[in-house]
């Protein structure tokens, strides 16, 4: 299942049930659970905000790939905050220490997160009530330098942890822009081409055949 999720650079998880179906159609014989086991039993796969700021299952090997790859673009991240949400560079630095602080040894609910982060840095009631949005946008750095993933529900709510603490060995790319993007961009050409060959070859029975008519 991690190899097939790392031939496609991730899964897009919003919902996880439609993940499940996403790798269902390219594994056969996996069910939801399994999915479930590999994400917060065997930490195969890891659930998080990578591309386009939107949550993908990705292979928990590949994972220090994207955190590089990400990386780059964090000034940018910060720049956009700062534009739509008013909240300054230097706030999210702090929240992102925090968060990585306070997901060393615990795998708290959004709203625990939030109330941890708040009581340990100076925080402007804007920036409080975006902390706590759904959105998670403020979590998005977090998440891009490799210190928070999405955990296993807690009944209704989300709960979050830190993959970089059973990644191991955690190799992480040279900040060179072009090193890890160019890693990335290999995998899903011969990802791409590896599925697009799997496909001409399991339907080229029907097609021989169709040509025999």
């Amino acid at each position: 299942m991690g190899e097939v999720v790392s031939d496609v650079c991730g899964i897009q998880a919003q919902v996880l049930s439609a993940a499940v179906l996403a790798i269902e159609a390219r594994v056969e014989g996996i069910r939801q659970q399994d999915v479930k086991d590999a994400l917060w039993k065997n930490h195969t796969l890891t659930k998080t905000w990578c591309m386009r700021g939107t949550l993908h299952l990705l292979a928990s090997s590949d994972l220090p790939v994207y955190v590089a790859a990400l990386k780059t673009k964090l000034v940018e991240s910060e720049m956009w905050l700062q534009k739509n949400y008013g909240v300054q560079p230097f706030e999210v630095a702090a929240i992102t220490a925090e968060i990585k602080k306070v997901l060393t040894n615990l795998t708290p609910t959004r709203d625990e997160l939030a109330r941890s982060v708040e009581r340990r840095t100076k925080l402007t009631p804007k920036t409080r009530k975006y902390l706590r949005s759904g959105w998670g946008a403020l979590l998005h750095p977090a998440a891009f330098q490799g210190v928070l993933a999405f955990g296993p529900n807690s009944g209704p709510k989300v709960t979050f942890l830190r993959p970089d603490r059973w990644v191991a060995p955690w190799r992480e790319p040279s900040a060179r822009e072009a090193t890890c993007l160019q890693q990335l961009g290999i995998s899903l050409i011969g990802g791409e081409i590896s599925m697009a060959i799997n496909v001409f070859f399991s339907n080229m029975p029907e097609m021989i055949w169709k040509r025999s008519r």
